[in-house]
């Protein structure tokens, strides 16, 4: 049969080797890749409502908002220019754009609660 002949041939094992060899390289690969995104996982991970309704009660003063408010905008200019929209890792394409783009939305989320509880405080 086919798969006798396949399997007795010592070439073709040897690819298959090299072939289920490349595979896992790259999987360790993707993951390393994968791991780097790690850094912006408080963005999309914190709760942002529970955490404005504590950022309120702490009473915090104007400047910690200028601050804080500052490091969302800072961070999506980071992700903006400089995360690479694309990565080829072996023979894999990998197309970022959308978790650019939405990394950048909870940038900008956060910006607007933080802007929104600032605007509700000083109309009180």
């Amino acid at each position: 049969s086919f798969y006798d002949v396949v399997s007795n041939d010592e070439d073709i094992l040897k690819i298959l080797v090299n072939i289920m060899n490349g595979m896992s390289a790259s999987a360790t690969e993707l993951q390393k890749y994968l791991s780097y995104w790690d850094k912006y996982k408080h963005l999309w991970e914190t709760d942002k409502n529970n955490f404005i309704r504590r950022y309120a009660k702490a009473g915090r003063p104007l400047m910690q908002f200028q601050i804080d408010i500052g490091r969302y905008r800072d961070q999506q200019n980071d992700i903006k220019q400089g995360e690479e929209l694309t990565q080829t890792i072996n023979f894999i394409k990998i197309d970022c754009s959308l978790l650019k783009g939405a990394l950048i939305d909870h940038c900008v989320q956060w910006q607007r609660m933080l802007t929104g509880l600032l605007n509700d405080n000083a109309r009180s």
